[in-house]
């Protein structure tokens, strides 16, 4: 009679999963608050920031097949998170204008107009929001249930070869986006999951690969900020050229053989961005 074969897969403790995202959860409320009494831009930074490393927790949560959705329950946080959005793009601009040495006095008032007024009414709402928080909170953490230490490493090979295949494809246009948001969600969830994974993850390349769409992307969003503006500053549009050639360039000396230095810990040359 054959012998039955038992197959043991360890799973990643509830406590642990519980503990890291109250830890991240307060870190938001608390950056939250800090902004609401400050109205400083690091605070409203550092909340947008938190929202997306429990967002990122709750999608892999969610991929490994929990009845509820907690990206759902979740939904009230996004949606203080875009209002916030409103006030940083608005301060995203500014810093944009001031980069590229923009004078126009009408875009910096009016810049400054959409982020007076977007911070005033995020403002209002503030008790609000706490509110929304504590709410959500409470739903999500009494409905997380433990992932298993195979589907943590399935969900890393999969999106790590994913990405590895569409920059293998290099194009410059949303896909390249896309790579970078799957970057993050990997990279914010790594402290969680990093004693559970088969593979250990080059932080470094990963954030430079990150960080050069980023900048990328950024470049592409001034360059249709100021020419949607009617500025018709051509030193400008060619300054924003430029730099667009050489973001361009970056992006292709790190896309080739992206699994393999994503998984290694093999340094690659890099020209550094300021």
């Amino acid at each position: 009679m054959p012998g039955i074969i038992v197959v043991w897969q360890h799973t990643m403790k509830k406590k642990e999963e519980k503990e890291y995202f109250n830890t991240e959860w307060k870190d938001m409320k608390t950056a939250l608050k800090a902004y609401l009494e400050t109205g400083d831009q690091d605070d409203l930074h550092k909340f947008r920031v938190e929202v997306k490393r429990l967002r990122a927790m709750l999608i892999l949560a969610d991929s490994a097949g929990n009845k509820s959705s907690l990206q759902k329950e979740f939904k009230p946080v996004r949606q203080i998170f875009k209002k916030a959005g409103d006030i940083r793009n608005a301060y995203i601009n500014l810093k944009l204008a001031k980069e590229y040495k923009v004078e126009d006095d009408a875009f910096v008032i009016d810049q400054n107009r959409q982020m007076e007024e977007a911070a005033n009414a995020f403002k209002l709402k503030g008790e609000k929001y706490t509110d929304k928080l504590k709410a959500a909170h409470k739903v999500i953490e009494d409905r997380i249930k433990p992932i298993s230490d195979t589907h943590i490493s399935q969900f890393y090979s999969e999106h790590l070869h994913l990405i590895s295949n569409s920059l293998a494809d290099l194009r410059f246009d949303d896909s390249l986006h896309e790579c970078r948001k799957w970057i993050k969600i990997l990279l914010y969830n790594y402290k969680l999951v990093e004693p559970s994974l088969q593979l250990k993850l080059n932080e470094g390349y990963l954030h430079n690969v990150q960080c050069a769409i980023g900048d990328w992307h950024d470049n592409m969003l001034a360059k249709e900020l100021f020419t949607a503006n009617e500025l018709k500053d051509s030193a400008l549009l060619a300054r924003i050229n430029r730099k667009h050639t050489k973001l361009e360039n970056t992006i292709r000396k790190l896309a080739p053989d992206f699994y393999s230095f994503a998984t290694t810990t093999v340094e690659q040359m890099v020209e550094q961005l300021s």
